[in-house]
């Protein structure tokens, strides 16, 4: 099948100063691709297009040799595209393959990622091969060959990437495609996809809606990195966004690799102290349900036949339903919906602890949110907030500090961090899994 440029050129192309016909060019991929591999201020449903005019004409014979420096970031743009491609073939954000025309199939979708794919092994490195054969076990030698590398695919290293230039990260606990969070925060609108057992939970516009006494606000600037980890235990980004009248929101996204959970918080940062109303609409995708508890304000988010695939708990809010001035976590018009209030606030903190592990679905859950101390003094909640949540005998503990960093106490820990994120062993010593210091010591 036949590679072909079907896209015409978008305006971020064209400030590359490359025609169409120049972007197989050697110093095309070289200033269009970025040191981490990144497409960097093209839009993400080019990416394949321009990777598959890559891939043919690096297969061709008549085309000169690339430069070193123009191979090696055609591999790292590989295997940027490999992390970011869905079970079913797709790229993130692809709702129901819109980068192609209408009346193509999934299956033939499927077939023409196939075939780039295995084009592109051609100049994979070996551990990239691997990720191929257990995402597309048509690109490998045999059947047999494929089943190896779908049991070795978690000794694969580096799953998870980030570019601050391209405004994009992935967060995956294996290189495989059954569970990974995609983050594209380019400009001031924040795009988030979550997917877990293979089934992609939501995908779409995240940002949060503020209102301060009663006004909404408005962005007043582009999203900005603060923040980048990633290790064994967990993947973890921090991002800012200044809205008008002075407030800031610090969104938090943690990734927790064997622990299996997302944790995602929005920190609301005020100059003056306010009445602050909080909404955060998660945009699921179709086929994808909120199923509520009765008593409780815990929720799954569910597929088709009732099937389960993840466990939401809202741990800003109180585990059992009563007041619901407070807010609340339900199903709304976009999506699953959590809305939070605070009044004469100098700060709001909305955290989502979400359970991406089935085989803890049917255990008992409870959470609670934790008294913080300094010098002996109980601190409010728009200075420093702690949270414990439980799953069976599975226990993990948040803390964020609103303000300035303080010597603070909670459940027997010592904390002068600005965030961590622990869990708890079986000798009951919380071992983090990510800490981050006071970012004013930075």
């Amino acid at each position: 099948m036949p590679l072909t440029l079907d896209h015409p050129p978008s305006s971020a192309l064209h400030h590359s100063k490359h025609t169409s016909e120049q972007y197989d060019a050697p110093q095309a991929m070289e200033e269009l691709v970025d040191d981490d591999g990144m497409l960097a201020g093209v839009e993400l449903a080019r990416w394949p297009t321009l990777f598959a005019l890559w891939t043919q004409r690096r297969a061709s014979a008549a085309t000169p040799a690339r430069s070193l420096k123009a191979a090696d970031r055609y591999q790292k743009l590989l295997g940027n595209l490999l992390r970011l491609t869905r079970a079913d073939g797709s790229l993130v954000f692809d709702v129901a393959g819109q980068s192609q025309p209408r009346s193509t199939s999934a299956r033939a979708r499927r077939s023409a990622a196939v075939e780039l794919w295995k084009a592109a092994a051609n100049y994979a490195d070996a551990e990239q091969r691997r990720a191929l054969a257990a995402i597309f076990p048509e690109t490998a030698k045999s059947a047999r060959a494929a089943a190896s590398a779908r049991k070795r695919i978690a000794d694969i290293a580096d799953p998870a990437a980030h570019s601050e230039a391209a405004a994009l990260a992935i967060m995956r606990p294996t290189w495989s495609p059954r569970e990974m969070l995609a983050i594209d925060y380019r400009g001031c609108q924040m795009r988030s996809e979550l997917t877990c057992g293979g089934q992609t939970l939501w995908s779409g516009p995240c940002n949060p809606q503020i209102s301060l006494d009663g006004q909404e606000l408005s962005p007043a600037a582009d999203w900005e990195q603060l923040c980048w980890v990633s290790d064994d235990d967990a993947d973890y980004l921090e991002l800012q966004l200044e809205f008008s009248g002075g407030l800031r929101v610090q969104r938090q996204w943690l990734l927790a690799r064997q622990d299996l959970f997302l944790f995602a918080a929005d920190a609301v940062l005020l100059e003056r102290p306010a009445t602050i109303e909080y909404r955060l609409s998660l945009p699921l995708r179709e086929g994808i349900a909120v199923s509520a508890a009765s008593e409780t304000r815990e929720c799954f988010l569910t597929g088709p036949q009732g099937r389960r695939f993840a466990h939401v708990l809202p741990l800003g809010l109180d585990e059992w339903r009563g007041d619901a001035r407070a807010g609340e976590l339900a199903a709304g018009e976009r999506g699953l919906q959590l809305r939070l209030t605070a009044p004469a606030a100098r700060a709001l903190y909305a955290p989502l602890f979400i359970d991406l592990s089935p085989r803890r679905f049917s255990r008992p859950v409870t959470w609670r949110q934790l008294t913080v101390a300094e010098n002996r003094a109980i601190e409010p909640a728009d200075v420093a907030v702690g949270y414990r949540a439980q799953v069976g005998r599975e226990q993990w503990l948040f803390y964020r500090s609103l303000g300035p960093c303080g010597n603070r106490t909670l459940l027997g820990q010592n904390l002068v961090s600005e965030f961590l994120a622990a869990r708890f062993g079986r000798s009951g010593i919380a071992e983090p899994l990510m800490e981050i210091e006071d970012s004013a010591d930075e």
